[in-house]
């Protein structure tokens, strides 16, 4: 199967869903579930963190909201070698997680634009390991954890 042969809505959410899995490990944190589920407009996916609160620390925080941010790193950089439009209400629920998150003790802490900055710098540093695992992802429709290889 190539890539051309792959529901390319499937291939957006799994450059999406590797996007927060890769910068979340990258920034410390222990990846337990990758998923992409569903075809064309009714696709989505999830990662799942470990232990996603053992990193109370504004280093780990700013590393968290790297990775919410990452996805649509990811996602806006796959949709433009794609020729795809980037879709970003594809990315409302992770903006209102980093907006909770900024409302709290620590996340209030944390510059947007440092996260950010972290996130395009961490996509564009594994971008080759999006590329090829995210042909994977879409057709599996999970990808085991230790296969990012951060």
């Amino acid at each position: 199967m190539t890539d051309t042969d792959i529901d390319p809505h499937r291939l957006v959410v799994a450059a999406h869903e590797l996007g927060h899995a890769i910068v979340w490990q990258a920034s410390g944190f222990t990846i337990s579930e990758i998923r992409v589920k569903g075809h064309g407009d009714g696709v989505h996916g999830w990662v799942s963190l470990a232990n996603p609160n053992d990193h109370n620390t504004p280093e780990g925080e700013r590393g968290y909201q790297a990775g919410l941010l990452a996805a649509g790193e990811a996602q806006r950089r796959w949709c433009d070698q794609a020729g795809m439009a980037f879709d970003e209400y594809a990315c409302q629920d992770d903006y209102a997680s980093l907006r909770k998150r900024s409302r709290t003790a620590l996340g209030s802490q944390i510059r947007r634009s440092a996260a950010k900055s972290e996130a395009q710098r961490l996509v564009r540093v594994h971008w080759n390991r999006i590329v090829r695992l995210a042909p994977t992802l879409a057709v599996r429709g999970s990808l085991s954890p230790s296969r990012i290889g951060i």
